[in-house]
Formats: structure tokens, C-alpha cells, sequence
């Protein structure tokens, strides 16, 4: 009686499946890094658009809501640049239901006037809007309009409305 001698080894069918599976598994590695960066760039923008709101903010709060208030005269640190702009499209078409759309559309809120920022070399435009408080003397809302795209032309938006006296 004979044995037949089996010898062991890999052959192509499995070294092609274990190839596959390691161009799976690369793949799935590059898309989540990718998705990864675009949700950081996305956080580290929304973070600029907030901080470049509140310094606005407050930069108007210390004139006390002044309706002559020029956000381009300001001190501001030399990584934040302010400059008029008289019209723009990303400003100028927003989608139904924005902040935009309910800052443009709203009565008794007035545009105080459109800017274009760079921080950190990164653009971003707002405007700056205000209404006095009815009923409520020396008291002025102000509200502050941030806005952006990203490297894929998606538009965002930041809103920070608050009040300061007008004394």
C-alpha cells in the first residue's frame, strides 16, 4: 500500500485572497484618515468662525453697540485682518431656513455692514446686524453673521447674537 505524500504550502488561490484582503484593509485605512482630516479642518474652521465672532463681538460691546462702529479701525492682532466688502456671493445666496435668511428677512434688524476676515490665512465673511431691544431702554442686540466654505465649496455658517447697553 502506497501513501501519497501531501505537501503543505501556499498556493495562488490563497496568496490572491490574502492579497485582496490586504488591499481591503488599505482602503478602509486611507478613507477613514481621509474622513478624519476633513472632520479636524471642519472643527479648526467652526472654532475660527466662533472666535473671530466673539472678538467682534466684543470689540462692539466696548463701543457700547455704537451704530458708527467700523470693525477695520480696530486693534485687532496682526493674524486678524478686517476689510469691507460691498458684495458677495456667499454672503448674498444663503438656502432657505439659514441664519442668514432669517437675519436678512427678519423686521427690525438692520445690516450694519459686510466683511471679509482672514485669520490665520483663512477667509471668512460676516456681517454685522443690530436692532434696539423693544421696550427695553439702552439695551441694543447685536448680532454677528460668520460665514465659509470649505475646500469643497460646502457654505457654513456661525451665529452669535448677544445684547449690550448703549449708554
Amino acid at each position: 500500500m502506497k501513501v501519497k505524500n501531501h505537501k503543505s504550502g501556499i498556493g495562488m488561490i490563497e496568496c490572491l485572497i490574502a492579497l485582496v484582503a490586504i488591499m481591503i484593509l488599505m482602503g478602509a485605512i486611507m478613507t477613514f484618515r481621509y474622513f478624519t482630516v476633513v472632520s479636524i479642518e471642519r472643527a479648526e474652521n467652526q472654532l475660527m468662525a466662533a472666535r473671530s465672532a466673539y472678538f467682534l463681538s466684543e470689540a462692539w460691546r466696548g463701543q457700547k453697540g455704537d451704530l458708527a462702529f467700523d470693525p477695520t479701525q480696530q486693534d485687532f492682532d496682526a493674524d486678524f485682518r478686517v476689510e469691507v466688502i460691498t458684495s458677495s456671493s456667499l454672503l448674498g445666496t444663503y438656502p432657505s431656513g439659514s441664519y442668514s435668511d432669517k437675519l436678512q428677512n427678519q423686521a427690525g434688524i438692520n445690516l450694519l455692514g459686510s466683511y471679509r476676515l482672514y485669520v490665520d490665512d483663512k477667509e471668512f465673511q460676516t456681517q454685522l446686524f443690530h436692532s434696539d431691544t423693544a421696550g427695553v431702554q439702552d439695551l441694543r442686540s447685536i448680532y454677528i453673521l460668520v460665514v465659509w466654505q470649505d475646500h469643497q465649496g460646502v457654505r457654513y455658517e456661525y451665529y452669535l447674537p448677544t445684547l449690550t447697553e448703549t449708554l
